[in-house]
This record gives C-alpha cells, sequence and structure tokens, in this order.
C-alpha cells in the first residue's frame, strides 16, 4: 500500500472518497512506525471538498469531528478516533 501508488481519483465520488481514506492511512500508518510519507499523499486530489461523516446523523457529529487521526482531517474525513483499531 505503501509503495504502489493509487490512481488519482476522476471519477464518482466514491471513487474519491476511498482514494483519499487509503492515502491517510498510509499516511497514519508511515506515521506510528516513523517512516517517513510518501509525496503523493499529499497530492491535492487526496483531499476531499466536502466532509465525509462515517457515521450518519448528528448525534455522533461532534465524536467524529473531534476525535479522527490527523491525516484524516487534513484530508476532510471523519469517523471518531477508532476508525483504525483493526490496522
Amino acid at each position: 500500500m505503501v509503495e504502489a501508488a493509487i490512481a488519482a481519483p476522476e471519477g464518482a465520488l466514491g471513487q474519491r472518497r476511498w482514494a483519499a481514506s487509503c492515502a491517510a492511512t498510509v499516511e497514519w500508518l508511515c506515521r506510528q512506525d516513523q517512516l517517513p510519507s510518501p509525496a503523493r499523499t499529499g497530492n491535492d486530489a487526496y483531499r476531499l471538498d466536502r466532509p465525509w461523516f462515517l457515521y450518519p446523523g448528528h448525534l455522533l457529529r461532534a465524536w467524529q469531528l473531534a476525535t479522527p487521526p490527523a491525516p484524516f482531517k487534513q484530508r476532510n474525513i471523519f469517523g471518531g478516533d477508532r476508525m483504525l483499531d483493526r490496522v
């Protein structure tokens, strides 16, 4: 996942979301192991224009906004602090 490039997202919103999520995951994993992130993960194509909340509804909105790892926040992806517990 770190070595192979992800194709720049061009199409549907779902493709752009998952490409941004993959870039954020790579950056987060590299930080965890104190490795440099690939330069391509900083590409603006992997940043969403509008917030993506992984859990619907407003009851969890504050938690999702406050607690996701930084690489996800920077890409406008919000899902709380347990998004990567199983990675």
